[in-house]
């Protein structure tokens, strides 16, 4: 997008608007009028990475002067309280690139201005008036940036409904810097905003990719769960219990453990429990809680739990 907002302005003038030749590049201009369409494309784009890096609002970048701009070892725009929209006034701190761009920006406008007075025969200024405006072609922008959007292949208007105007770069920072894991109170303090909630729920726009993307950032669990894991229903099956085996004989060790033995005559009750049901052999003494002892029926949990319930109920008449 930068790139054709760069290129566009000369573009657009190269190409023939008439004849068999319609649309190709081949018209002439002179000299002066290319470096002028060169000038303002580079102008519009770094007008374009300015709000984007900066999040000044469209009405803030308009209110700056070359004055404002400071490019010394902690580069920074000094926003004035009555040019801000909270009437705080503010210092907007700039990234070494877009410093870069910017301090180039004013030394080519500083040499069009020499030029200018020394084909005048004036005085030469050795340097910008402080109260010179930083940007010159603000005027038209809302118009320029959805001529360049369409030139880029970008809808002005998004799958959403939402329209791309200049204050969608403030919203583009923000989301930038979730993104780049910048903590929400940084992010706050460089959008300006007094409520964090704003900054996160109204000008951040994460999707399931950039979710997906921070659980993909998180430590590693040891590996997988099932990582030399042996096949899982022989380690869920219930334990068979065999009278006698490895201990006490088993009447003795259910009383031990709590258990009493179901009597005689009440393990396949017809109409109770599946005739074809195997006994159950012993159920907890106390209220709806139930301890398997023998091999019941390979039926599953659920049913075989509803089973042994319905004994319960038969060993407290």
């Amino acid at each position: 997008m930068l790139n054709v907002a760069r290129t566009r302005p000369l573009d657009s003038k190269l190409a023939i608007n008439r004849g068999g030749r319609k649309g190709q590049a081949g018209a002439r201009l002179t000299d002066a009028t290319r470096a002028a369409l060169i000038r303002a494309g580079c102008e519009r784009a770094l007008v374009y990475k300015t709000l984007v890096l900066t999040g000044l609002r469209k009405s803030e970048l308009e209110s700056i002067t070359v004055g404002q701009v400071r490019l010394d070892d902690r580069p920074h725009i000094a926003l004035a309280a009555a040019d801000e929209k909270a009437r705080r006034g503010a210092l907007v701190p700039l990234r070494t690139d877009l410093a870069d761009d910017l301090r180039n920006w004013l030394a080519e406008r500083l040499d069009e201005v020499q030029s200018k007075a020394r084909l005048a025969g004036q005085s030469i200024p050795p340097a910008l008036p402080s109260d010179t405006l930083l940007f010159c072609v603000l005027l038209h922008l809302i118009r320029n940036l959805k001529k360049d959007l369409t030139a880029a292949g970008i809808p002005v208007r998004d799958d959403q409904g939402f329209v791309i105007d200049p204050h969608s770069m403030r919203h583009t920072l923000a989301t930038m810097l979730a993104k780049g894991g910048a903590a929400p109170r940084i992010t706050q303090e460089l959008m300006r905003h007094s409520d964090p909630r704003l900054t996160a729920n109204v000008y951040t726009h994460l999707g399931l990719s950039d979710t997906r993307s921070a659980l993909d950032s998180l430590p590693s669990l040891s590996g997988s769960v099932f990582a030399g894991a042996g096949p899982l229903a022989p380690q869920l099956a219930l334990t068979p219990y065999k009278r006698g085996q490895n201990g006490p004989p088993s009447d003795k060790l259910a009383e031990s453990e709590g258990v009493r033995p179901i009597p005689n005559g009440l393990d396949a009750k017809p109409g109770n429990v599946n005739e074809n049901s195997p006994p159950t052999t012993a159920v907890i003494s106390g209220p709806s809680q139930i301890k398997l002892t023998q091999e019941v029926a390979a039926v599953g949990f659920e049913p075989t739990t509803s089973r042994l319930l319905h004994l319960n109920k038969l060993l407290k008449k």
